[in-house]
């Protein structure tokens, strides 16, 4: 991936599945993410309806991905490191322990127009397996 910022910027539309093996629950999020340029980085604007087990209701994310060519620090909103990746081949390993869990995730980049993340999240108090999509909304 030779410019990554530029990959990513824009508007998408999100798919993701949840799954809680400890809990049997199945969950799904429908939704949008906006990349907006902001400080030489890409602030990420998530929102969509959640549905997990019989709940259903709006949900937020907020990030800030930070570029070194197709390296990027993704950071929380208060601006703590969540996980560094390296894009340059399209796929990349990542984890984050949040103790006492760890988080293992994949990032793999599907096409001109499309990108997926994947979770999976074990510990003491989670057991989780996350999967989302990222599909490009047109700009016209």
């Amino acid at each position: 991936m030779r410019d990554l910022r530029r990959f990513l910027a824009g508007r998408w539309r999100l798919a993701r599945r949840i799954e809680d093996r400890r809990l049997a629950l199945a969950g799904s999020l429908r939704g949008r993410v906006t990349l907006t340029p902001a400080g030489g980085g890409l602030d990420y604007a998530e929102s969509g309806t959640l549905s997990f087990g019989s709940w259903r209701g709006e949900a937020t994310q907020r990030y800030r991905f930070l570029f070194d060519g197709a390296q990027v620090a993704v950071c929380f909103a208060d601006g703590r490191l969540f996980h560094r990746c390296d894009l340059s081949l399209g796929r990349a390993e990542v984890a984050h322990a949040c103790s006492p869990d760890r988080y293992q995730g994949r990032y793999r980049i599907l096409d001109a127009d499309r990108w997926a993340l994947s979770w999976r999240i074990t510990g003491p108090r989670k057991d989780l397996v996350i999967g989302s999509v990222y599909t490009r909304l047109d700009e016209g």
